[in-house]
């Protein structure tokens, strides 16, 4: 669901309905992807369509926006994948700008903590994330990975795809789901054989969320023409839909039921026989200009909730497909470079005198070392990376010394001179 690297694609389909105008103009981006995860009874839902990770969750059935979050790599602010994990019954979420994989910790929904920034030694650049039991996956131009939480490389599967999101390991690892143009192939992680390999009906390639059902083991996606659930054996069901194009395909555990996007709507299928038991058309919702793209599927206090990422905005939908509340796009400007800066009240100062020292451009919420000449001391960010904090002058030989801060996890660095008197 998901990634740049089928924006120009989407962006064609979501022009066409949004902008039919003649004259007008938008600098507004398209939420036509994201993630969902249920915590402590809400919906929780985010996406990095504008480049900003933002965080959303559902109060008393409204969509409230918690947070947002650029990457704190000054060069490449913008991330390009996101995915949720329920950790020790603690709530994160892993991205990548590309260059690195980040673990954030969501506490009280209104604060980020980075954990972890890693970046691959093979010198990786990663396109899509996705969830596996204990860990995550990426995919990325060095090829498909299982990692742990702890962002260590467990498995390397050598499956590239120009629409990264179309791979995706099952839960345990055992299979990889790789959707290849008008291939789909469920293949054995250990052996690296296809134990299943057919087409599907595409018009346009692009990216299509699969669901595994986790009793049977049978997978979902949804083609141009169909949803179609795969069996390990080789047999197939499926379901013929109306629209010219299909995207994503998603259930929540445990239930009778999945949902599947396809352009002009939504709609909600019985996993037994694919009959549909509802659906709702989606272009005229939220602000009237939508098209059904992104889907998840969610379970929160008040049972299952559908987050479609619907162009014009995010919709919120009961488990009827009755509309709940939408978040509309709006004109959010992509992440500008911010260069990491220290700036001193005063730059020269004798032993024991005070200084006001503050930085911006740091790990949200990271823990940093404070060098100044031999003495060392200790800050934590904000959660928009910057930090301030009053320091004694130490006493020592006079002349330069330098202030050295230390970001404990982004690794990032920064140093000002001064002036002992």
């Amino acid at each position: 669901m998901k990634k740049k690297l089928i924006i120009i694609v989407i962006l064609i389909a979501v022009t066409a309905v949004m902008f039919a105008v003649p004259g007008a103009k938008s600098r507004i981006q398209p939420y036509y992807s994201g993630e969902a995860i249920g915590h402590q009874g809400r919906a929780v839902f985010g996406t990095v369509d504008t480049g900003w990770f933002e965080l959303f969750i559902t109060e008393n059935g409204r969509i409230t926006r918690k947070n947002f979050l650029a990457a704190d790599d000054p060069a490449h602010r913008g991330f390009i994948d996101l995915v949720f994990r329920e950790e020790n019954r603690d709530l994160y979420v892993y991205l990548t700008n590309g260059l690195y994989v980040y673990k954030y910790r969501i506490a009280n929904f209104a604060s980020l903590e980075l954990v972890k920034k890693v970046k691959d030694n093979s010198g990786d650049f990663f396109y899509a994330l996705s969830d596996i039991d204990n860990g995550l996956a990426t995919a990325g131009v060095k090829g498909f990975k299982a990692w742990t939480k702890d962002l260590e490389v467990i498995d390397l599967q050598n499956l590239h795809n120009t629409i990264a999101s179309n791979m995706k390991f099952s839960p345990n690892r055992n299979y990889v789901y790789y959707i290849f143009r008008d291939s789909f192939k469920i293949i054995d992680a250990f052996y690296r054989y296809a134990i299943l390999e057919t087409s599907i009906r595409i018009r346009d390639d692009h990216a299509r969320n699969i669901y595994r059902e986790a009793v049977s083991g049978a997978v979902y996606l949804v083609d141009d023409y169909s949803l179609v659930k795969f069996f390990l054996n080789g047999e197939f069901r499926k379901f013929d839909h109306i629209s010219h194009v299909g995207y994503d395909v998603d259930g929540v555990a445990g239930s009778e039921y999945v949902y599947f996007s396809d352009g002009i709507g939504i709609v909600k299928n019985r996993k037994s026989d694919l009959e549909p038991v509802a659906w709702v058309y989606t272009t005229k919702l939220g602000p009237g200009q939508g098209w059904s793209v992104g889907l998840r599927a969610v379970r929160d206090s008040g049972g299952e909730k559908v987050v479609v990422f619907n162009g014009d905005s995010i919709l919120l939908f009961d488990e009827n497909l009755v509309l709940l509340d939408y978040y509309a796009a709006r004109d959010l400007p992509a992440p500008a470079p911010l260069p990491i800066t220290l700036t001193a009240d005063k730059y020269r100062g004798a032993p024991g005198s005070g200084i006001s020292l503050r930085g911006i451009g740091f790990g949200a919420a990271e823990d940093l070392i404070i060098d100044f000449g031999p003495f060392q001391s200790y800050a934590k960010a904000l959660p928009d990376g910057s930090f301030s904090r009053i320091l004694n002058v130490p006493a020592i030989a006079s002349g330069h010394t330098d202030i050295k801060v230390s970001g404990l996890v982004s690794g990032l660095t920064y140093s000002i001179s001064f002036m002992i008197e």
